[in-house]
């Protein structure tokens, strides 16, 4: 019987309340929870990168945290997935992001990941729920992906992460295929 490897792995791992499950001490960074991880672990989601663009100190960090079969799943940062900017208030109007899908952004992120690169088995768009006020429904979406995946550099395993089970129709799928 020709079997795959299963890798067990956690969204995120920076975790201080998982000192005596997982981990022996409080650590003071996430590579350092990282690597004690990586003891029990064969793969992780970086769920912080949504949030900014890392450092390539950060990058490094997090890859000489790891042996080199570990393997990663990362999100894009929200400025490249969210549709309108975050309001401060609820009284405040939608702004539209003039980053959404930006290639020159995402662009700029994997310069940041390029040394985990190698060592990753997705590179996740996450988007919110989509609704009316933010996208007009699932043929503008695919559209806007179809678009966006077209100029995105090749050879980078992508994932696509949507809120809206009513865009999980059959011409989604044939979007990402």
């Amino acid at each position: 019987m020709n079997r795959k490897a299963l890798r067990i792995g956690t969204c995120s791992w920076n975790f201080s309340s998982w000192v005596g499950l997982v981990y022996s001490q409080k650590r003071r960074t996430a590579a350092d929870y990282l690597a004690e991880y990586a003891e029990q672990f064969r793969t992780a989601e970086i769920d912080s990168w949504f949030y900014a663009i890392p450092s390539r100190a950060s990058v490094l960090e997090y890859k000489s945290a790891v042996p080199a079969d570990f393997r990663f799943t990362c999100k894009v940062p929200q400025e490249i997935t969210l549709t309108h900017l975050r309001k401060k208030s609820s009284s405040e109007p939608l702004q539209p992001n003039p980053g959404f899908l930006s290639l020159e952004r995402f662009e700029s992120f994997l310069e940041a990941i390029e040394p985990l690169l190698p060592q990753m088995d997705a590179v996740m768009l996450e988007f919110e729920y989509l609704n009316k006020q933010k996208m007009s429904g699932v043929t503008e979406f695919n559209r806007l992906i179809r678009d966006f995946l077209g100029r995105a550099p090749a050879g980078i395993p992508y994932a696509i992460e949507t809120r809206n089970k009513q865009y999980l129709t059959h011409s989604y799928f044939e979007t990402l295929l």
